[in-house]
């Protein structure tokens, strides 16, 4: 009887992915091994599909933005607009409204990771437009003066 153990299921994953990736070229994808669980004698593999053409992926995530973002207070502008947290830099890039506690969507400049955040951003998000308006202001101030 076959057990699942790290070196058997290593190699399961990765002829699955080598298997998914004829699927995934067909719909313009490409698939990689999301990892899973093992148990002694079920292996449930996950698996991550994403889009190639990161033109046709920013356009879809932009509108899909717009469409969400007067339900939090926000304007279309503030498609990427950036934050702080935990010492990396994050873009706002969506909404998940059926989540009610984390229901913004956003990327991690250095790594591409996505993370969900509360509303308490959206304070921030504001504080920054002001800051930085004020601060525009005052360079502008300083060159007319000058």
């Amino acid at each position: 009887m076959l057990k699942f153990d790290r070196s058997n299921t290593k190699v399961l994953s990765t002829e699955a992915v080598e298997a998914l990736q004829a699927v995934a070229v067909k719909h313009g994808l490409t698939v990689q091994a999301a990892g899973g669980t093992i148990g002694a004698v079920k292996l449930v593999l996950k698996f991550e599909f994403n889009v190639t053409d990161k033109d046709a992926a920013n356009e879809a995530e932009r509108k899909e933005f717009e469409a969400y973002c007067t339900m939090f207070g926000l304007t279309p502008e503030h498609y990427k607009a950036r934050f702080s947290r935990s010492m990396a830099q994050f873009e706002l890039i969506g909404f998940m409204p059926r989540r009610p506690k984390y229901p913004l969507r956003a990327r991690n400049v250095a790594d591409g990771t996505v993370r969900l955040f509360s509303r308490s951003i959206l304070a921030e998000l504001s504080e920054t437009e002001t800051e930085t308006a004020v601060r525009d202001l005052v360079l502008k101030n300083l060159l007319h003066m000058g």
